[in-house]
């Protein structure tokens, strides 16, 4: 997984690839304060919620067996990373030792947060706010590239993206 992990460092393919996708990426607009319970049901998969403007939580977690899965991704913005917080607040989707969430990377027209984790129970996961909407984001659950194992909710509805990467939005 650490070979894994400097290749998302150095923008290789598997992670998303350093540069922000094109304006022209098709966005969501998130409901904010709704969150999931159930999503995980049904895993491998991935939810993202808005938890308030430009503010979120991304989170990913493993089949209902606990198989153990590699999961890496990318999120990206047109302007800055205000905050990026592994393991999500008061660690409510803690990473391991051996999981990787960076820090913001300035990329040419932005900022890049890659992860790279191994989750079989529980959830992975991190809180991020921003100044700039869309944020862009894509991952790779179990080796899967899979656009209906991400969840969010948008217009009261459980929703998911038609593919990856995607844009949402808060407001």
């Amino acid at each position: 997984m650490r070979r894994l992990w400097i290749a998302c460092l150095l923008g290789a393919s598997a992670c998303g690839g350093a540069a922000i996708p094109p304006t022209s990426t098709p966005s969501i607009k998130l409901d904010q304060g709704a969150f999931f319970t159930g999503a995980a049901e049904t895993g491998p998969g991935a939810v993202i919620e808005a938890l308030g403007p430009k503010q979120y939580r991304v989170f990913w977690f493993s089949d209902p067996a606990g198989d153990n899965i590699d999961v890496h991704g990318s999120l990206w913005t047109r302007g800055h990373f205000l905050t990026v917080i592994p393991g999500c607040a008061n660690q409510a989707c803690a990473v391991e030792d051996n999981d990787s969430v960076s820090s913001a990377q300035s990329i040419s027209g932005g900022q890049r947060v890659d992860f790279d984790t191994q989750v079989s129970t529980g959830i992975d996961g991190v809180d991020v706010t921003v100044d700039t909407e869309p944020l862009y984001f894509d991952i790779t659950l179990g080796g899967a590239h899979v656009a209906s194992d991400v969840f969010c909710s948008s217009g009261g509805q459980q929703v998911s993206p038609a593919s990856l990467p995607f844009g949402f939005t808060s407001e």
